[in-house]
């Protein structure tokens, strides 16, 4: 129970370093975003969940039903999780951001146990999320398809 506290004031004083650095960096320039905006966010949405999770870890814990059938961690889905994190950046050039980072989240959410229906609708709105926040509304330049 002290390594969760440890770790949650760990995580919390190295946020509120990011945060004072992100503000050193700069949160806007000339009109549109600075280096410092992003991690600024970031961190302050980590300090926010910070309570929810301190008095989350003051509960007691629920008397968990037995399953037979868990989930565990195998050799097989480290593997998977490296050649995603090794492939996506190398098909942001050939397939474009969108196409690119759907395959990369739905291999990602298929080997996690989830079904396919669920894994097509999790990553096609997280995909659309990012590509509206970051091209449409920050206007920051996504990789497009190489093939268009």
């Amino acid at each position: 129970m002290r390594a969760g506290w440890a770790t949650l004031v760990a995580i919390v004083a190295v946020t509120v370093i990011a945060i004072v650095r992100g503000l050193q960096y700069g949160v806007w320039a000339k009109g549109e975003p600075g280096p410092g905006l992003f991690p600024l966010l970031a961190s302050l949405l980590i300090v926010a969940a910070a309570p929810a999770v301190a008095l989350e870890m003051r509960r007691p814990p629920a008397a968990a039903p037995e399953k037979k059938d868990e989930s565990v961690p195998t050799p097989g889905t480290l593997a998977t999780y490296i050649a995603v994190a090794l492939a996506w950046p190398l098909l942001l050039v050939p397939l474009g951001y969108a196409p690119a980072s759907l395959l990369a989240l739905l291999v990602l959410l298929l080997r996690g146990g989830v079904g396919w229906m669920l894994s097509i609708i999790i990553a096609a709105a997280a995909v659309g999320a990012s590509y509206l926040l970051f091209h449409t509304l920050l206007e920051v330049p996504l990789p497009a398809a190489g093939w268009i």
